[in-house]
């Protein structure tokens, strides 16, 4: 079965939203919501993983 590549526009929306969560939280986190935080970190590395697994998924069919 052939892998199909994440699109370019998709990994740059993943790097805004990861950035994005990634504000969430320390701005909960400095208003001592944990809670929040903790959802919003959460998000962050979701976001983060997606990201690197797009990158490293294109990688390694650009090299085939």
């Amino acid at each position: 079965m052939k892998s199909a590549r994440f699109h370019p526009f998709l990994i740059v929306a993943l790097f805004s939203s990861a950035i994005s969560m990634g504000l969430w939280a320390f701005r909960h986190f400095r208003e001592n919501q944990i809670g929040y935080a903790i959802v919003f970190s959460l998000l962050f590395l979701f976001f983060l993983s997606l990201l690197c697994f797009g990158i490293i998924s294109n990688r390694k069919l650009k090299q085939k």
